[in-house]
């Protein structure tokens, strides 16, 4: 159980390139706009969860024809709004991994 702290962050860097994978897809085959839409027919199930779970937030964009294309506008401002909380979260850990030092380093005994 020691290892999986240290290889977290790999697991979780994994974890966001599987869940961006049609959009990655979509962007590698220039399918950014509603003209440049193209089909995916061979996805396998879960890339076809991730590619609803992506078209339910709105990055992904389908046309009545069953054409997707990479919305890039929708996906930056989704990450406008998400970088104030991940700032704050990147602060709240820091704070903590800094008390954690501190109370580590300096044997700070519990109050009775």
């Amino acid at each position: 159980m020691r290892l999986f702290p240290s290889y977290f962050p790999l697991f979780v860097i994994i974890i966001i390139i599987l869940a961006r994978r049609p959009a990655h897809m979509l962007r590698k085959m220039g399918a950014t706009s509603p003209e440049k839409a193209q089909r995916l027919d061979d996805l396998k199930p879960g890339d076809k969860r991730r590619l609803d779970r992506l078209i339910a937030q709105g990055v992904i964009r389908e046309r009545a024809s069953g054409e997707y294309y990479y919305d890039v506008e929708a996906e930056r401002a989704r990450m406008r709004t998400k970088i104030p909380w991940l700032v704050g979260l990147a602060v709240v850990l820091a704070l903590i991994a800094i008390a954690l030092a501190y109370y580590n380093n300096h044997h700070v005994e519990p109050l009775p």
